[in-house]
């Protein structure tokens, strides 16, 4: 009955320390994640407005 209460409390223990690395190990990769997206944006940002004037270069005198 000891053992039994033990291995249960030690199962327990395991699972709350496993859910607090875990939630500990993604706020730690969301810091770089999160500068990471922000110049990704940035980057599709300015592809998209070189490509717009592009095509306005492009375009015929009458249409820009």
């Amino acid at each position: 009955m000891i053992k039994r209460r033990i291995v249960m409390g030690l199962l327990a223990l395991g699972t709350i320390g496993g859910f607090a690395a875990g939630f500990a190990s993604m706020s730690c990769h969301a810091r770089g994640g999160r500068e990471e997206w922000k110049d990704r944006v940035a980057e599709v940002c300015v592809r998209a407005a070189k490509n717009v004037d592009a095509e306005k270069a492009q375009a015929p005198e009458g249409t820009k």
